[in-house]
């Protein structure tokens, strides 16, 4: 009867000591989730303030004083589409979402593609799938800065 009390008792204590490892085990991983989601929200919202930073840096960088002392800011347009029309002073460019967009090129038009950093404007051929960064001038035509020619 003692042997029956004895392995009733131990089968408990080991009960008791298997409910404390998992437990422990348990506990373990909800701190790591906790640590993981806590290290994620920190690296997420860092990131956002770095995104701000750029921001601010790209829209100081475009800024320029007139002789009056106001600020001047340009007005960045950026689209991706097919070039529809090129020549030596201008392309046209059928966007993504459906709409036409022209801009004027000139020599100051930085021209690169992903086969090759430094490309001339007469790398743009009708078909051309380009991404490209402009200015709106005062006619509000566009003048593109950057033309990256993705394939």
């Amino acid at each position: 009867m003692k042997d029956k009390k004895n392995t009733k008792t131990k089968s408990v204590e080991l009960n008791q000591q298997l409910l404390s490892i998992v437990g422990s085990v348990i506990i373990g991983l909800g701190i790591i989730v906790a640590i993981f989601v806590l290290g994620w929200h920190y690296g997420a919202a860092n990131q956002t303030s770095k995104d701000k930073k750029a921001l601010a840096a790209a829209t100081s960088t475009i800024r320029s004083r007139n002789p009056l002392g106001a600020s001047i800011v340009a007005e960045r347009h950026v689209f991706v589409g097919d070039v529809t029309a090129v020549n030596a002073t201008s392309m046209t460019v059928k966007t993504t979402s459906g709409q036409t967009q022209t801009a004027q090129l000139n020599s100051k038009t930085i021209v690169s593609s992903t086969k090759s950093p430094t490309s001339s404007t007469s790398a743009i051929k009708v078909g051309s799938h380009v991404f490209v960064t402009c200015t709106q001038n005062s006619n509000k035509s566009l003048t593109a800065q950057r033309v990256l020619i993705i394939r």
